[in-house]
């Protein structure tokens, strides 16, 4: 969580998406699920709302995580990123409830 924190300080928010991936991913290679969920809410909401990514893409990862994260019964995690699905999706256009697929 330490590298997400200081690069978003240093670097423009752009440079801090990847690693905020990275530090999810190694979070859950230790088991750490406290950092897992910190670092993918930062992700979440930096990709649809801050970094210019495209939404259709951030939307797609952004499911891929939540279905993991229930898997491994992160339920409240889980419903606070499909907040920022439902957002990519409406900002998109799509008119679809994200939550009734969780």
């Amino acid at each position: 969580f330490f590298y997400g924190s200081i690069a978003l300080c240093k670097d423009p928010l752009q440079a801090s998406v990847p690693k905020l991936l990275e530090g999810y991913k190694a979070g859950f290679a230790l088991g750490d699920m406290e950092s897992v969920t910190a670092y993918l809410q930062l992700y979440a909401g930096m990709a649809v709302w801050g970094c210019g990514d495209k939404l259709t893409r951030a939307g797609e990862i952004v499911r891929l995580h939540a279905k993991r994260m229930l898997q491994h019964k992160q339920v409240v995690s889980c419903k606070n990123i499909l907040i920022h699905l439902q957002q990519a999706t409406e900002l998109i256009g799509l008119n679809e409830d994200v939550y009734s697929t969780f």
